[in-house]
């Protein structure tokens, strides 16, 4: 074998090797999937701090399980058990809903609604924040001085 057919020998292994050794990627091309759930979250008002939130997640592909919950901070307290309510296959298309009936001691709050899907290959979720009660006060304006330095360099100093 003379240098050139062994190097070219050496390279095609080396290019075989490196493609064997290339990560997988997920099934479905995405370098960082998503849930394969859309989700749309409403609030009524009740009265006297009360309200009631619906979630609904819809599948975008078939899945193994799926569990929906709300995230409560605190001053907000559900009237139902604040477990997550579990589904077993669920196909594309499919919806599922939950209906919680919150309480508020404070004027207003983030809720965190998630659902987290198995599809057979990774357990995932996707939330979505809805506030309840009262907006929150606008936030004061942050005052910006552009200052020159004796370089000429000119920075942004920021001062709450």
């Amino acid at each position: 074998m003379n240098f050139s057919t062994w190097l070219a020998t050496v390279a095609a292994v080396g290019m075989l090797g490196a493609c064997a050794a290339e990560p997988s990627r997920p099934a479905r091309g995405h370098d960082k999937p998503g849930a394969p759930v859309t989700l749309k979250v409403q609030s009524v008002t009740k009265g006297s701090g009360r309200f009631e939130v619906h979630v609904v997640a819809t599948m975008t592909e078939d899945v193994r399980s799926a569990q929906l919950r709300l995230i409560l901070p605190e001053g907000v307290k559900s009237e139902e058990d604040d477990k997550p309510v579990s589904f077993g296959p669920t196909g594309k298309g499919k919806s599922l809903t939950l209906t919680r009936h919150l309480q508020l001691s404070v004027d207003g709050a983030d809720v965190i609604a998630d659902v987290r899907v198995d599809d057979g290959m990774t357990t995932r979720n996707r939330p979505q924040i809805i506030h309840v009660g009262k907006a929150r006060p606008a936030e004061a304006p942050v005052h910006h001085d552009t200052v020159t330095l004796p370089n000429g360099d000119k920075v942004e100093e920021v001062r709450q």
